[in-house]
């Protein structure tokens, strides 16, 4: 359930994929978790097929891969002239080179680094390209284009980690088939960001922008609604 998170508390991770779902794209809010479930994905799946038991629930079920690929983090190099984006190119040209329907390819912030529309549009067709190959992907983002790829891409699902507005702070709780609001914004105001910066900012915003928060918080609304009439009919 929402609501605040007492320091130090541990939030359980909660993945179930079906066979047709390969490509798992998670959004949501900065600090939020979303490279933690990479890490914590990709760990299980190593420790599992080295002989070394991961910590994992009863009745948990991982799949066996030919090879783990993760893109998670900033390999920028002076040594080999390489930018945040060329590095980011790079390996997702592995991915794509290596990737199969035995690989687990783990993406942190797919299409970064450079023009945001020209990234979404990189990100996507790479997205696409490795559920067509049938690899089983996992991938996060703050590209609101990105959230709306499930319409037109068979096999890929959202997810998201939630955020508590009333408390301004994640909750770690992992959803499965909604994506997230960033709310970049909101969490500037509580870092103490200027109001007036704030208020311009909102103002840039575009108006695709503003409607894909919009309807983002229609479903986290109706969401929540959901869950609370599921409690409620089953304490009856």
């Amino acid at each position: 359930s929402s609501g605040a998170i007492a320091a130090g508390a541990v939030v359980p991770l909660d993945i179930e994929l079906a066979a047709n779902e390969r490509t798992l794209l998670v959004s949501g809010p900065n600090a939020g978790g979303k490279t933690v479930l990479l890490k914590t994905a990709g760990i299980a799946v190593l420790m599992t097929q080295s002989g070394i038991f991961p910590l994992v629930g009863e009745g948990t079920r991982l799949p066996v891969f030919n090879n783990v690929f993760a893109a998670i983090g900033d390999e920028q190099s002076l040594d080999r002239d390489l930018s945040t984006f060329s590095s980011h190119v790079l390996d997702l040209v592995t991915a794509i080179d290596s990737g199969s329907p035995e690989s687990l390819i783990l993406l942190d912030e797919i299409g970064v680094g450079t023009d945001p529309a020209e990234g979404a549009a990189l990100a996507a067709s790479v997205l696409e390209h490795l559920t067509r190959l049938g690899c089983l992907t996992l991938s996060t983002t703050h590209f609101g284009e990105l959230k709306l790829l499930y319409e037109r891409i068979p096999g890929l699902v959202n997810g998201s980690l939630e955020f508590d507005p009333e408390h301004m702070r994640p909750t770690f709780h992992f959803r499965k088939g909604l994506p997230g609001q960033s709310y970049g914004l909101a969490i500037a105001r509580n870092m103490g960001m200027s109001s007036l910066v704030l208020e311009r900012a909102s103002n840039y915003l575009t108006g695709g922008a503003i409607n894909i928060n919009e309807y983002l918080a229609r479903l986290e609304a109706q969401q929540k609604k959901l869950e609370a009439a599921t409690v409620s009919a089953e304490s009856l």
